[in-house]
């Protein structure tokens, strides 16, 4: 069990890393203003104070810890701060830096750890290179340094505004501002895998879903068929399951056999006797139209989809 203090601990990034440390066994502080209301996970210790009260902040520094995780510097002067209080009181420093702080050149959309660190544009890039070099030729502090990109928990990362903000702007039918043209190869990170984050039966009622009505919407075996997907005869099955009594014994029973409904094209059906009884799965392998959605989304991760043999589909030659 390590003796972890988060700086910050309850934004986009921080307050799932907290949480995670706790679900890890470790013993975890938190110091921060105590003015955003998420609630910490059972077992924090909430240490409020203000980084920019030196004689508070400094008494972080009066204990040894495993890990300082620090989520709230953006300036060199914040950084010159931490390189005195936590300096040989701990164990490994992370520092939240920023992806933004990477060279892009135009044409490269490539990154990796050898691209440099520059950013000619934005202070708040130019002020984390700082806080990295710092840190870097610093004695007696290990590091780490983290340059994380758009991560999502509960708001939108976004250019000039609000994130909720555009989020309600596109459900209003309203523009929103994006960096470009808005082909940019940005990708959104959640803070939790898909399949986390299906709620169980019982917390949702059932939705009557309107019948496809041959124009907008399709039958999901009419869709099956335009994919041109075909598999040949006596072809490996690749869709695998684990352990065979996970789709009743859980997702049937907890979750009701969600991947009748997130498969798009009726792979998954649960067949029962004719007096309801005796559930079972029967998989439709033929139908698949290859889209992993299953392998994905399936709530403890029992279906096993297995690269099918090639040349299969799908073909849309009419598109």
């Amino acid at each position: 069990m390590a003796n972890v203090l988060f700086i910050g601990g309850t934004g986009q990034i921080s307050l799932p890393c907290v949480e995670l440390a706790v679900q890890k066994g470790h013993k975890v502080s938190v110091f921060n203003r105590g003015q955003r209301h998420e609630s910490l996970p059972k077992g924090v210790i909430s240490i409020e104070g203000d980084m920019k009260d030196p004689k508070s902040y400094a008494q972080l520094g009066q204990q040894n810890w495993d890990v300082v995780a620090q989520f709230m510097v953006f300036t060199p002067d914040q950084m010159q701060q931490d390189i005195a209080t936590f300096a040989g009181k701990t164990g490994q420093y992370i520092f939240i830096s920023s992806a933004s702080v990477y060279h892009k050149e135009i044409g490269k959309f490539v990154i990796t750890e050898e691209t440099p660190a520059i950013n000619p544009y934005w202070l708040y890039s130019q002020n984390k290179i700082a806080c990295e070099n710092l840190m870097k030729a610093a004695k007696n502090l290990p590091w780490t340094n983290i340059r994380p990109s758009h991560t999502v928990r509960s708001g939108l990362p976004t250019m000039l505004n609000d994130g909720d903000a555009v989020a309600y702007r596109m459900l209003a039918g309203k523009p929103v501002i994006v960096a470009g043209d808005g082909n940019a190869p940005w990708t959104l990170h959640h803070r939790h895998a898909d399949h986390e984050t299906l709620d169980k039966k019982t917390e949702h009622a059932p939705i009557s879903y309107p019948k496809p009505d041959g124009e907008i919407s399709f039958d999901r075996l009419s869709s099956v068929f335009v994919s041109n997907t075909n598999h040949a005869e006596g072809q490996p099955i690749h869709l695998r399951l684990k352990d065979a009594s996970v789709p009743i014994t859980v997702n049937l029973e907890l979750y009701d056999a969600p991947e009748q409904r997130y498969c798009p094209a009726g792979v998954y059906e649960i067949l029962r006797d004719d007096d309801g009884s005796n559930p079972r799965l029967q998989i439709n392998a033929q139908n698949c139209v290859h889209c992993k959605t299953c392998d994905i989304k399936d709530p403890t991760q029992n279906i096993d989809w297995v690269v099918p043999e090639g040349g299969g589909g799908p073909n849309y030659p009419n598109m």
